[in-house]
């Protein structure tokens, strides 16, 4: 069933492994007869291999595909790490998820007592996680990070329905990664100081729902380099970021020198040629060349589309979409590469704020049309720079309200 959060567990391991497989949803309020013949229990997610042996249970059927599909691991070498990450799952399945379900499910006082009680399992959940970028002191999705998603994905949409709100440390939100050594708590505007920077270090000046601003922080992310985020208002742009930037746009990227560059290409390409490792070129001319052709047709293609009539342009997304999926072909990652580069990087910001993009206008993504563009997404979504810059879909469709239809950008508040 599309909406449940123990049937995504397996569908996240099934795609991080990257096993080609099919999906039947079913509606659990009136089961199929023919489904109920599989499942004694009835409950979803049930896997079935293609000899017909059934398994049933999220976590049975997660570690059975890690069992079966070792590559790629979802657990590492170190027994105790590994510990870490059943310990993080258990508290999960312990604590979080019972409480979840009867916040969700009370209402008056009961409701707010169980609301506490949830976010004493977070806290402690936060605890296990530590500064670690990862559960279990990884610097790579695990299993328990898997295991635990599901709850955390559905948590600020629910606590906005149900009129709670998530502290900002409670660890639920979209983690900024142990290298953002700070990040100002609102964007700046005219009028109110410059913050007090740490010495030595990368500054990137940002907006946090800036696509151009994410391509620089999806690359010293990848590269994990540590760095510090000054956010600004960018109606109201205090005259002290105005001094350093002749633009006034965003990004502009301080060294700790105090040079300042400016652009998302530029900035992203200066990371690159200064910070080797974590390479996002191949060494292969060919293949850079092949990348760069990526990036400008995204910006030729998928930025200039417009249109008076919103179901043509729509029409004309699709088609350019279709571009780009022609552009992928059979590859994991564009320019045939295996591996997370720089033309990923370069274009996800538009396709992270797609789905919430088509929603708030009335359309919905052909994801049918988009197999191949739809699993380089899923395959997108697993990276940690992504994980680690990324708004939720909620978060964009507010912003994308608040900058259309209102014309008052909501920076803050997320």
């Amino acid at each position: 069933m599309r909406f449940c959060p123990f049937a995504q567990r397996t569908r996240l391991v099934l795609q991080h492994k990257q096993l080609p497989h099919q999906i039947v949803n079913l509606n659990l309020v009136r089961k199929p007869d023919w489904f109920l013949a599989k499942s004694a229990s009835g409950k979803v997610p049930v896997l079935i291999e293609p000899d017909g042996w059934t398994l049933i249970e999220s976590l049975v059927t997660c570690d059975y595909l890690e069992d079966a599909h070792p590559e790629p691991p979802l657990y590492p070498g170190d027994a105790r790490k590994r510990a870490a990450m059943r310990l993080a799952v258990g508290k999960m399945g312990d604590s979080v998820i019972p409480a979840f379900y009867r916040w969700a499910m009370r209402r008056g006082d009961e409701q707010k007592a169980e609301w506490e009680s949830l976010l004493a399992g977070l806290t402690q959940l936060q605890a296990q996680l530590g500064d670690s970028n990862f559960f279990g002191d990884c610097d790579q999705v695990q299993m328990a990070d898997l295991m635990i998603w599901p709850w955390i994905e559905r948590l600020p949409v629910a606590a906005k329905m149900l009129g709670f709100q998530l502290p900002r440390t409670a660890g639920t939100g979209s983690s900024r990664g142990k290298n953002v050594l700070m990040e100002t708590a609102k964007h700046l505007e005219s009028g109110e100081p410059e913050p007090q920077l740490k010495p030595n270090l990368l500054t990137l000046y940002s907006m946090r729902f800036c696509p151009f601003a994410q391509r620089t922080r999806l690359v010293l992310q990848h590269k994990q380099l540590p760095h510090q985020i000054v956010n600004l208002n960018l109606v109201r742009k205090p005259d002290w970021f105005l001094a350093k930037s002749a633009s006034g746009k965003v990004p502009a990227l301080q060294e700790p020198d105090g040079s300042v560059l400016e652009d998302s290409l530029v900035t992203s390409r200066h990371l690159e040629e200064t910070h080797r490792e974590s390479a996002l070129y191949p060494s292969n001319a060919d293949k850079r060349a092949q990348m760069d052709g990526v990036i400008a047709q995204m910006a030729r293609k998928l930025f200039g589309v417009s249109g008076d009539e919103k179901k043509a342009a729509f029409e004309q997304l699709v088609t350019e979409l279709e571009s780009m999926q022609s552009t992928l072909g059979d590859s994991k990652f564009f320019a045939g590469s295996e591996s997370v580069q720089m033309a990923d990087l370069m274009i996800w910001p538009w396709f992270e704020r797609l789905k919430p993009s088509c929603s708030l206008a009335g359309f919905q993504v052909p994801e049918e049309r988009l197999k191949s563009l739809m699993s380089w997404m899923g395959r997108m979504e697993q990276q940690r720079a992504v994980l680690e810059t990324r708004n939720t879909d909620e978060a964009h469709v507010e912003f994308t309200r608040s900058l259309l239809l209102a014309n008052q950008p909501k920076y803050d508040g997320y």
